[in-house]
Formats: structure tokens, C-alpha cells, sequence
């Protein structure tokens, strides 16, 4: 259960990170 828990928050954290990098870019070219 505590490597699934592991693995889900990496996830979570990973995506979170993608969303930033995603909305930094749509500032730069805006």
C-alpha cells in the first residue's frame, strides 16, 4: 500500500509540475 501511495503522489506532483510548465509557456507566448 505504501509503494501505491508512493507511486500516486509522484503522480500527482508530475502532473502538477506539467500543469505549471504548461501555463508558464502559455504566458511567455501570450
Amino acid at each position: 500500500v505504501k509503494l501505491n501511495l508512493e507511486i500516486m503522489m509522484n503522480w500527482v506532483t508530475g502532473k502538477s509540475v506539467g500543469i505549471q510548465i504548461q501555463l508558464n509557456l502559455g504566458l511567455m507566448i501570450g
